[in-house]
């Protein structure tokens, strides 16, 4: 065989691997990136779950008529002003 055949086949087939193993790297950041996203939204869909669940587990502990002590507000003064009867001067004894 002719040497200088051998040695361009020899260069033509290094070129070859180097593409190769170059379009695997591509193939391999770019499954890197989409697995990068996917971790992102996974992760923000659970937050929103978390979120969601918080939620509703604080809302079930909640009394529905919304009166009594867990809705208080200030009134002046520090004084504890309840929703219930809010407006008229209402006291502890009232609620």
């Amino acid at each position: 065989m002719n040497p200088l055949v051998a040695t361009v086949s020899e260069t033509t087939k290094g070129i070859h691997n180097r593409f190769s193993a170059l379009r695997i790297a591509v193939i391999w950041f770019i499954l890197l990136v989409e697995a990068i996203g996917w971790l992102r939204e996974i992760h923000e869909f659970g937050s929103c779950a978390v979120h969601f669940w918080c939620c509703v587990r604080q809302q079930a502990h909640r009394p529905i008529d919304g009166g009594g002590r867990l809705l208080r507000q200030h009134g002046p003064g520090r004084r504890p002003m309840y929703k219930r009867g809010a407006g008229n001067g209402a006291s502890r004894s009232r609620a």
